[in-house]
């Protein structure tokens, strides 16, 4: 027999905790950190890193996080990180989705969903390289959308744009416009390096 299934019963506490509050359901299953494991230092290590981490990203809002269990319960300090954290629904859904295999293991989430991702950083590091030479420098794409105008009237006087493009319509995310400057760029650079 398992000895972590008898030291359950050896603490009553957790399990009293649990049970008096009718957090579980007759028949429903719940995992829980062992009470065993709840000493660990590399745990308690996590945790003190993510409180900082959340401490330091909601500093503006003047949100301080003492415990994990007790302070994000409410899903206040939640809700500050999501809108902080630019409401990235990718991370977002990471984070939904993990709650939901947690709480309801057998729920029949759509499988093998697979999403193609941009990673933005790469594209300002090429837009701060070749910009950079003219003392421009880029650090935030939303902020900054006024680099829009300036860019295509680069990309024009450099005779790199071959169709009329509106920049409102590139700031506005039309897709038609955007694979406009996109192939007018592949076409100049796909004839330089043949």
């Amino acid at each position: 027999m398992d000895p972590d299934f008898l030291n359950a019963f050896t603490q009553p506490s957790t399990l009293d905790r649990f049970l008096t509050e009718n957090v579980i359901a007759k028949g429903e299953k719940r995992k829980l950190i062992k009470p065993t494991s709840s000493n660990n230092p590399r745990l308690e290590e996590l945790k003190l890193f993510l409180t900082d981490w959340i401490n330091g990203t909601l500093k503006e809002e003047h949100i301080v996080v003492k415990s994990l269990e007790e302070d994000l319960y409410d899903g206040l300090v939640l809700h500050h990180l999501l809108a902080i954290l630019a409401k990235d629904l990718l991370s977002t859904l990471h984070l939904l989705v993990a709650i939901a295999k947690h709480f309801e293991p057998t729920l029949a989430l759509p499988p093998n969903v697979q999403v193609e991702t941009i990673i933005i950083e790469a594209l300002l590091q090429f837009v701060d390289q070749h910009v950079g030479k003219l003392g421009l420098n880029v650090k935030d794409i939303e902020s900054q959308l006024h680099n829009v105008n300036l860019a295509l009237e680069l990309l024009a006087e450099g005779g790199l744009l071959n169709f009329p493009v509106n920049s409102e319509d590139i700031v506005n995310g039309d897709t038609k416009a955007i694979m406009r400057v996109l192939y007018s760029l592949y076409s100049n650079y796909r004839t330089k390096e043949a």
